[in-house]
């Protein structure tokens, strides 16, 4: 395995800048899900938003611990090729069902959505993959030279402990960088090529509880072409989790959102929202009770797509 040049400061990681920084879309590899489960279920899912096979041994994934300014170890993807529109999903390696303690087992269900299994040993969290909610992800290129995509902000100095402070339902402070299931919202098209100066986790994922896996092996971008065929025959309109076994769901489509309606079984009109035009939506269904719905979402093409919702 390859290193990192470790005296990589945060100063010249700033001064990065590739040809994304300036051109569209829809141009490089992009991280497209963070998993931060209970114990040793981590994984981070990248995504190529191009029209052509993208060779990712140049390519690799680093940590910066704790706020750190200076990376620990690159992981290459030696040998990987990710296809158009398609993505790859890196696990960490615990698959020892007789581990204990830190060495505890990464879950059956996890290990199935896995395309590689990396980091084997903490290494006094030089790697990668013993990432936590207080730490930034990096995808880079060229020897750890280029900054292609990144997840959090390097070296933040005001958010120490993660991003996305929230109470939680026992009163107690915590963040949805941790213990939380992160997909990149369908209209982000590009990676930082450099340090973001604020990380606002909510404007670039969507928030999923702890240990939901069946979001990995796929991702929705408004980078994949979708011909209006496709639309009508597939409904293009992802509701997760569903079942809701909470009070909110992430809703996303392949096209802008107009509006939407939550409708009951006997066709009873039980909420109306305007979404002013959205790929994808947060909702708070605290006022919906138990049971099983249609949603109806209007697509500003004027296309209406329906799918089912269950609340437990």
């Amino acid at each position: 395995m390859k290193s990192i040049f470790t005296s990589f400061s945060l100063v010249a990681l700033c001064s990065i800048v590739s040809l994304n920084s300036f051109g569209q879309g829809c141009s490089d590899l992009i991280i497209s899900e963070v998993l931060e489960g209970w114990s040793n279920n981590k994984a981070i899912e990248i995504y190529n938003p191009t029209a052509a096979a993208i060779d990712a041994s140049e390519y690799g994934l680093v940590r910066f611990q704790n706020g750190d300014t200076a990376p620990g170890n690159i992981t290459y993807l030696e040998g990987v090729t990710i296809e158009p529109y398609d993505v790859y999903v890196v696990v960490l390696d615990k698959r020892d069902p007789d581990g204990v303690s830190f060495e505890a087992p990464v879950w059956d269900e996890l290990q199935l959505q896995a395309d590689i299994f990396v980091n084997p040993l903490y290494n006094d969290g030089q790697e990668v993959m013993y990432f936590n909610g207080n730490d930034a992800v990096a995808l880079m290129k060229d020897d750890g030279s280029v900054l292609v995509d990144v997840f959090g902000k390097i070296g933040d100095s005001i958010n120490t402990e993660g991003w996305g402070s929230y109470i939680d339902g026992a009163g107690e402070q915590a963040f949805v960088s941790a213990d939380h299931t992160l997909i990149r919202k369908f209209d982000i098209t590009l990676g930082y090529a450099s340090n973001p100066a604020t990380f606002d986790i909510l404007n670039e994922y969507d928030s999923l509880p702890a240990n939901t896996f069946t979001e990995l092996g796929f991702h929705m971008c408004a980078c994949a072409p979708i011909s209006v065929n496709e639309v009508e025959s597939k409904s293009e309109l992802k509701l997760f989790p569903n079942p809701v076994e909470s009070n909110f769901v992430t809703l996303a489509s392949s096209e802008l959102i107009s509006s939407i309606q939550i409708v009951g079984l006997t066709g009873k009109l039980i909420e109306s929202m305007d979404l002013n035009s959205v790929y994808s939506a947060y909702l708070d269904l605290s006022n919906v009770p138990s049971g099983t719905y249609f949603i109806k979402a209007r697509m500003v093409s004027g296309l209406d797509v329906n799918e089912i919702l269950i609340k437990k």
